[in-house]
């Protein structure tokens, strides 16, 4: 019995270590709405599947010329307004769902010709993320 409760500890303590040391956010559904000439904005579904928040720290792989920032959208009655910040947690087993109207990165630069947006997320857990997105223009303008 000793045996088994040994052998059952190390086992349950081998898969906490690989579900909080390996990669754990996993992206899905990215899009990109354009608003020429100059403004773009880049939203996905995060899932972290880890037991430790995540965080996107900063995007790589953006053309020459273009710049991003981090948004949230920040509701005062019927006043929406976006703020800048530095990055986008996601919790332990949980998701998040960049859009218009929540977390979203805001990207700026000369879109009129842009078919194709590649960019990497960068994560705090050192993850590396490629994203190739068709971009689709904007229904109104972006805020």
């Amino acid at each position: 019995m000793r045996k088994f409760v040994i052998i059952s500890v190390i086992v349950i303590a081998a898969v906490l270590a690989y579900l909080y040391a390996r990669p754990t956010l996993l992206i899905t559904s990215p899009y990109a709405e354009l608003s020429p000439p100059d403004l773009g904005l880049v939203g996905f579904t995060a899932f972290n599947l880890g037991l430790r928040p995540v965080c996107i720290t900063s995007i790589g792989g953006l053309p020459p010329g273009f710049l991003y920032q981090f948004h949230r959208a920040v509701v005062n009655g019927d006043v929406v307004a976006m703020e800048v910040t530095d990055k986008i947690c996601i919790g332990p087993l949980s998701s998040v769902r960049l859009g218009e109207a929540s977390y979203h990165i805001m990207i700026e630069g000369n879109i009129t010709s842009l078919r194709l947006l590649n960019l990497t997320l960068v994560a705090d857990n050192g993850q590396l993320i490629r994203l190739s997105v068709k971009p689709s223009m904007a229904a109104g303008p972006l805020s």
